[in-house]
């Protein structure tokens, strides 16, 4: 198996690097890219033999939930069920950011999990490759249990089964996104991560 590694710029990068990407992602293989989080393992969100794959890499059941990575707020409506006003007034205001929500899943959707996690990253690179390609699945560049890997280097000698490696230098922070769920009336932290979940009950309150 042909596998790439190809530097890239987090916040201007180039369209053909997005065009590649996408091409890839839409062929039903594998992308590491960095995300304003961490480096992230990534596939086409309609690829059953991706998403295979990629539970295989990881080492983990294929029933666990991937967060889906969207471009723009309106691509979160092709996914969720209604959402209210202030919700969505609350998304405008906190998104993009290094915050994963989770929704109520569309009612049409094949699967068969209530919840779907979503995220509109702060960085454009992968803002650029979703609206190009489509929402994508991303999970953290590492095998289940194992440390988050934080450079290329390492993730090309440990994950296989990897078609395309973007590669943005070492992610200095490493830090995991946030995960709130919006289920319910009022956010619910799910995980700790890199945005404080105080700030986000603070932005909610103030709608």
């Amino acid at each position: 198996m042909m596998r790439e590694i190809i530097k890239v710029s987090q916040n201007n990068p180039d369209q053909k690097i997005i065009e590649k990407t996408s091409e890839v992602l839409n062929a039903g293989k594998i992308v590491v890219l960095p995300t304003d989080t961490v480096y992230g393992l990534c596939i086409n969100s309609q690829s059953e033999n991706a998403i295979k794959k990629l539970s295989e890499i990881k080492g983990r059941p294929q029933k666990k939930g991937v967060p889906l990575i969207i471009g723009k707020i309106e691509q979160l409506f092709e996914y969720t069920n209604q959402i209210s006003a202030k919700k969505i007034e609350f998304l405008k205001g906190i998104w993009p950011s290094p915050v994963t929500f989770v929704f109520e899943r569309k009612k049409n959707s094949k699967s068969t999990e209530e919840g779907i996690a979503i995220r509109l990253p702060e960085q454009k690179l992968c803002r650029k490759i979703a609206e190009h390609s489509g929402p994508f699945l991303a999970t953290s560049a590492n095998k289940t249990g194992e440390p988050i890997l934080d450079n290329i280097k390492e993730i090309y000698l440990q994950l296989q089964n990897v078609h395309l490696f973007l590669d943005a230098g070492t992610v200095k922070e490493n830090i995991a996104s946030t995960i709130v769920s919006l289920q319910k009336d009022t956010p619910e932290l799910i995980r700790n991560g890199k945005f404080p979940f105080k700030k986000i009950i603070q932005l909610w309150n103030k709608i």
